[in-house]
């Protein structure tokens, strides 16, 4: 489920590069969740209905939720794309997995043990390979942009979601808890909207592109990543899925080989060796304090 959640969210930062040139950031991330929502709506008004008493009492559990998860998260990885490099981006939200642990440790006194830091610390090292192309050099080039920031508070925005879900009632679902949070997402999303509405001249004219591209996020970033890292983090815990968002590179060089006819070169192997090894460790029972 936490590797489905990556390979979703590793053609995330593609499309969403692609379509900053049609429409804002806040304004994109409202269209996906709208789209989210509306396909998750006819299944589940039932199950809403049913819960809507335990819904309530855990409000602003669910406000908290939609703020950061739905609203925050993607808006300022959206904003992040505008300024920034796809390698600089991907480096950010690499150390997601380092933030979530961090934020477990602070706030439950959760310590995942050295055979499991060891293990986030090798997967990292194989997304570093994976992103520099196997020239760690290209690292001492980097040049730091004003997106760099927004895309570091995406990934603390997502790390403190992600430690969150560790509050989640049992008696509230998993499905339940994604759409009602989709929604006040939403409402948060549309508000801003109407607050930072830009002009449409700023931007490329629709096209069947953009529309391909809308769907995509709507669908697979949105509704089927949600449903799987939520619930693999409610079956492994925070610390153990935040090391599967190493994955995003190596599936992104999977995608462009399928998809675009790119090469796979040695240094893919090597990172995806590092990568897959580092979670092996890090998701090991014994590896885990």
């Amino acid at each position: 489920m936490l590797s489905l959640a990556a390979l979703f969210w590793s053609g995330n930062i593609i499309v969403g590069r692609l379509l900053r040139e049609y429409v804002g950031p806040i304004d994109l991330n409202l269209m996906r969740w709208l789209i989210a929502v509306s396909i998750m709506l006819p299944f589940t008004w039932r199950l809403l209905r049913r819960e809507y008493a335990i819904i309530m009492q855990n409000k602003w559990f669910i406000l908290l939720l939609g703020a950061l998860g739905v609203a925050a998260f993607q808006s300022l990885a959206y904003l992040s794309l505008k300024t920034t490099t796809a390698i600089n981006a991907l480096l950010l939200i690499s150390t997601c997995p380092a933030l979530i642990v961090a934020g477990n440790m602070l706030f439950y006194r959760d310590w995942i043990g050295w055979p499991a830091l060891t293990g986030v610390l090798l997967s990292f090292m194989g997304t570093l390979v994976l992103i520099s192309h196997g020239d760690i050099s290209i690292f001492h080039q980097l040049a730091f942009f004003p997106g760099d920031l927004w895309m570091l508070l995406a990934s603390l925005t997502w790390a403190i979601y992600s430690v969150l879900l560790k509050n989640k009632p049992k008696s509230l679902s998993q499905l339940a808890m994604l759409v009602s949070s989709a929604i006040v997402g939403v409402v948060i999303l549309a508000l801003l909207s109407i607050v930072s509405s830009t002009s449409n001249s700023d931007y490329q004219v629709w096209n069947n592109t953009f529309y391909l591209g809308l769907l995509y996020l709507g669908v697979f970033p949105s509704v089927l990543a949600f449903i799987c890292w939520n619930r693999g983090v409610e079956l492994a815990g925070a610390n153990k899925a935040g090391i599967f968002l190493h994955l995003m590179p190596v599936f992104g060089a999977i995608l462009s080989f399928l998809l675009l006819g790119e090469g796979l070169e040695l240094f893919h192997l090597a990172g995806a060796i590092l990568v897959f090894g580092g979670i092996a460790l890090a998701t090991k029972r014994s590896a885990v304090a």
